[in-house]
């Protein structure tokens, strides 16, 4: 039950990161918010649909390989339209999830390009930097798609690897919007209930205040969700099963660190 809510997730962060490529949108503050309300339930629509489709289709429901890896949906996409129909249909499935995947990789970039742009990262000057010819940000590009690699890479002979960067992005996506949630929730109170007034053209009005609260609290369940320690997702280890508190803490300090060295060095500067 607990991993199904990662379904959400998936939508919001898809979304997010959608919605940074998209500046060609018109009046994107009013529009936006609208977009995701319609997203997540258009999503969780299609995935009630899916389920319900999946599980009258399936032949036998004490199929062993139904709720493993080597089977699932694809297993039964193949059984129920055939090698040739199911396979077509699946490579369908990847191309979409190939776009999605360049949809993320272009948000990471131009993240990378922001916070350089910022002077918030080592090598900002270089990473902020764009070609003359093609006007985009090549070594944030290079660097991005090198990270890939390597962990693809990596995959090959370490299979956990893939999931453990897959749970950890998410935890990392999920703490990103916890920080704003909380932030805004404290902006409630010190402002009162309404919140601080920043002519949002996208408003929820008296519901703004217990919707922020259960936003919050949705937030935590989705932060303790993602890295609780689970064998089937993080392995035997202990230090794969507590990878994403380790490597959650571990890029707390580096940001702490970065954070204060720039201060610090903008200080001297001034």
């Amino acid at each position: 039950m607990a991993a199904t809510a990662l379904t959400a997730s998936y939508v919001l962060y898809g979304f997010d990161t959608a919605g940074t490529l998209a500046e060609e949108t018109h009046d994107p503050r009013k529009k936006a918010p609208r977009a995701i309300l319609q997203a997540l339930l258009a999503a969780g629509f299609a995935g009630l649909l899916v389920l319900l489709f999946a599980l009258m289709a399936v032949p036998d429901l004490g199929m062993p390989d139904l709720g493993n890896m080597r089977g699932g949906l694809p297993m039964l996409v193949k059984s129920v339209l055939g090698e040739t129909t199911g396979r077509l249909f699946l490579c369908i499935v990847i191309f979409a999830i190939t776009v999605c995947t360049l949809a993320v990789q272009s948000g990471a970039v131009r993240l990378m390009f922001a916070m350089g742009r910022d002077g918030c990262l080592p090598l900002s000057k270089s990473l902020s930097a764009v070609s003359s010819k093609t006007q985009t940000p090549v070594l944030a590009t290079v660097l991005c798609g090198l990270g890939a690699i390597i962990i693809l890479g990596m995959n090959l002979q370490f299979p956990k690897v893939f999931e453990l960067v897959t749970s950890i992005a998410i935890l990392w996506a999920n703490l990103a919007y916890w920080i704003v949630v909380a932030l805004q929730l404290k902006n409630r109170f010190i402002s009162g209930r309404n919140g601080v007034d920043t002519n949002a053209r996208f408003k929820l009005g008296k519901w703004g205040f217990p919707v922020n609260i259960l936003a919050l609290i949705w937030s935590s369940f989705m932060v303790i969700n993602v890295s609780w320690p689970r064998t089937a997702t993080y392995g035997l280890e202990w230090y794969h099963q507590y990878s994403a508190w380790i490597y959650t803490a571990g890029l707390i300090c580096i940001g702490v660190f970065i954070y204060y060295y720039k201060l610090i060095k903008r200080q001297r500067i001034s």
